[in-house]
């Protein structure tokens, strides 16, 4: 660690930055930055089917790897951390050619390997068997963060088991908790993307009409949804994108919230808007998909197999019992809770592990 400061220098590298589906990362970095010093580096863009939000930190697009090589070179950092597996050859590069440590958090979509769902997802799966081992095993990678139900995916393709640490999702529990009443509305939220199966909230809607149903759904194939939802006439509210400083008071307005999901693809994992809504009171309803779920929700939610059973689930009232066991569920997800995981790999590399007292999130003016 650098003599000039006390603060631990982490460079970030991400694949996309400010995503608006990826509050994962937002919430990881602002916790971060308490007690270390942060460079974020964005690979790519913002495309223009992805949705940016302002309220973001700091950071840097580095479009190939010689920026991203200078800089390292400026910010000199102690440590490089990634979000998203598909980063792993350029962060091990770096990682390489500068002689500095790496962690990396996967998360689901970059690890689940149990259908052909092409585009980026495919083309990394087919890529993952030849650069997994490589980059894991060599001396310079601290360890991977992961949900418990990826490491057997994570270990079929050449992981080493001690370089695989469980984690749950990182959510900024804090923003999100509140015991008070909720609406009586019907939400679903994230990324408007096939292995969501969105368009089946259309079909809950026609189903219920006793409820009124809010979709969040953000980017992606947004449009092509709103424009089957008028050709079938469903009764579904299509949000405009909302600054994630908006989205506590917005899960306020729900008793349910729906997760989707599509049965072929299998390809969702632990989303963070699970723990958001648990948190704020709200019930959870999703698709079951794999058996690693029900151990997610703990208790404190539904899954259905067939689009009837979660309209009869929606058509009734959140159990209160349900609703409080939300409340305690949601707490294994909060950022402070498991932070250390994260910073108690860097050890080796002699940066002090960040405190895991419980403290707010700061939350800085949009930038960029």
């Amino acid at each position: 660690m650098h003599a000039s400061t006390a603060r631990p220098r982490v460079l970030c590298i991400l694949w996309h930055y400010p995503q608006l589906s990826e509050q994962y990362m937002e919430t990881e970095l602002r916790a971060l930055s308490r007690d270390h010093e942060l460079c974020v580096v964005s690979l790519h863009e913002t495309e223009s089917y992805l949705v940016s939000y302002r309220e973001h930190l700091p950071f840097h697009v580095a479009r190939n790897f010689g920026a991203l090589a200078e800089l390292a070179d400026e910010f000199r950092p102690d440590v490089l951390h990634g979000h998203w597996l598909m980063v792993l050859p350029v962060l091990h590069q770096l990682a390489r050619a500068r002689g500095v440590p790496f962690t990396l958090r996967a998360h689901s979509f970059d690890t689940i390997h149990e259908a052909d769902v092409g585009g980026l997802e495919g083309r990394w799966h087919a890529r993952s068997r030849e650069v997994l081992p490589v980059t894991t095993r060599d001396e310079l990678c601290l360890g991977m963060l992961a949900f418990p139900f990826s490491r057997r995916y994570l270990e079929e393709r050449g992981v080493p088991p001690d370089k695989i640490h469980d984690c749950l999702p990182v959510v900024d529990v804090e923003r999100f908790l509140d015991r008070g009443p909720n609406g009586a509305d019907v939400m679903s939220v994230g990324p408007c993307l096939p292995k969501k199966r969105m368009e089946d909230v259309l079909d809950l809607a026609l189903r219920v009409p006793s409820r009124r149903f809010r979709l969040y759904a953000i980017g992606y194939g947004r449009l092509e949804l709103a424009e089957t939802a008028l050709e079938v006439g469903a009764p579904v509210e299509l949000s405009d994108p909302i600054e994630p400083s908006g989205m506590p008071s917005e899960y306020k307005r729900h008793a349910w919230m729906v997760a989707t999901g599509c049965p072929e693809r299998r390809t969702l994992g632990w989303s963070v808007s699970i723990a958001e809504a648990q948190a704020a009171g709200v019930g959870v309803i999703a698709a079951r998909l794999r058996p690693d779920q029900a151990d997610y929700l703990d208790g404190a939610g539904f899954l259905y197999t067939d689009l009837e059973e979660a309209a009869r689930l929606v058509r009734g009232p959140v159990p209160d019992e349900v609703r409080e066991r939300g409340f305690a569920v949601a707490q294994r997800s909060d950022v402070w809770a498991h932070l250390h995981r994260l910073t108690d790999l860097w050890m080796p590399a002699g940066l002090s592990a960040a405190r895991s007292t419980r403290r707010p999130i700061e939350r800085s003016t949009p930038a960029g």
